[in-house]
């Protein structure tokens, strides 16, 4: 089901459910023969601005659908070729949402190195000059996983000895 909010702020916003839901203050499209309902998803997404443009209203913005229903857009006849074509777009929007989450993780790992480093609570070891682009998560994982206190955590090798760790608590 495809819903376009109707009134308020972020009327005219476009949402996509694959399970049945109970929708209030919006419109809902629903699947119909001939027509991928992810692919016309994806349309409407790609005119977004378009309908936000189409609100009406002062204090309380609202669309309806004789509002938006002259927003058109082109859409392939074979019903194959526009669910290969969003197969593709959505395992885009997986990836991206993967990479999201990834680099959401990057940065608590970051600021938990930064809050240790710069406060003292651990320091690289004397004489070692670490390539942090390849040795970075080997220095959060040393110091953060609880497992691996006296080590180096490799994702690829396993622990290493405690000896060639890049750095080291501070003493009291």
């Amino acid at each position: 089901t495809i819903t376009i909010s109707a009134s308020g702020a972020n009327a005219g916003y476009i949402s996509f459910y694959k399970g049945p839901i109970f929708a209030s203050d919006c419109s809902t499209i629903n699947e119909q023969k001939g027509i991928s309902i992810e692919f016309l998803y994806y349309c409407l997404l790609l005119r977004q601005n378009a309908i936000y443009k189409c609100q009406t209203g002062g204090a309380q913005p609202h669309i309806h659908a004789k509002d938006i229903k002259d927003i058109g857009f082109a859409m392939p006849s074979d019903i194959s070729e526009q669910k290969r074509i969003a197969s593709i777009i959505e395992s885009m929007d997986e990836e991206i949402s993967s990479l999201e989450t990834k680099k959401a993780k990057y940065e608590q790992i970051k600021q938990g190195m930064m809050q240790q480093l710069l406060t003292g609570k651990i320091r690289l070891i004397e004489g070692r000059s670490p390539n942090l682009r390849t040795h970075h998560l080997d220095i959060a994982y040393s110091f953060f996983h609880p497992l691996l206190r006296d080590g180096v955590y490799d994702r690829d090798i396993g622990t290493r000895d405690k000896d060639e760790a890049l750095i080291s608590p501070c003493e009291p």
